[in-house]
């Protein structure tokens, strides 16, 4: 009886292990995308800080401006700074990854939400990036910015 055990027992040992590093490579892969979408907000949120929203298009997929025009947001964003006042610090309050499609193309979509501190007021930012598997890097896919003010 103990000579069947010890290959189920051996079995059972090499699946757990599978397992927890399926765990470990699938956390590390959330963590990395994490990092890497930060770096694109952290750019973002630097453009805004220094008076050039401008530059922050660059960071923005061009999808992102098929619905609306590169100057009706570069306007949007001016709008807030003319309502909320200048930008002082953000702060992230939520994340998480997603291995999902995006417009037909699989890779890695990011969520990221903020607290973000003006000089008048405060915002919450949800800013979703995406990254193809092809891709080299995130772009800014959707965008959007809540304060009682800009209602």
């Amino acid at each position: 009886m103990k000579a069947t055990q010890a290959p189920k027992r051996r079995f059972n040992l090499l699946l757990r292990m599978f397992l927890a590093l399926t765990l470990c490579l699938s956390a590390c892969d959330s963590t990395l995308a994490k990092t890497d979408a930060i770096a694109v907000t952290d750019n973002y949120f630097a453009a805004v800080r220094y008076g050039a929203p401008d530059k922050a298009l660059k960071l923005y997929a061009p999808s992102f401006f098929e619905d609306k025009s590169k100057r009706r947001w570069l306007q949007e964003l001016k709008t807030v700074k003319q309502k909320l006042g200048k930008f002082q610090f953000n702060q992230l309050t939520d994340w998480r990854v997603e291995e999902r499609e995006y417009r037909g193309q699989p890779g890695l979509y990011v969520i990221l939400s903020y607290q973000v501190e003006y000089q008048r007021e405060s915002a919450e930012e949800t800013i979703a990036l995406f990254k193809a598997e092809d891709a080299d890097r995130y772009r800014i896919v959707d965008h959007n910015i809540h304060s009682p003010s800009l209602s």
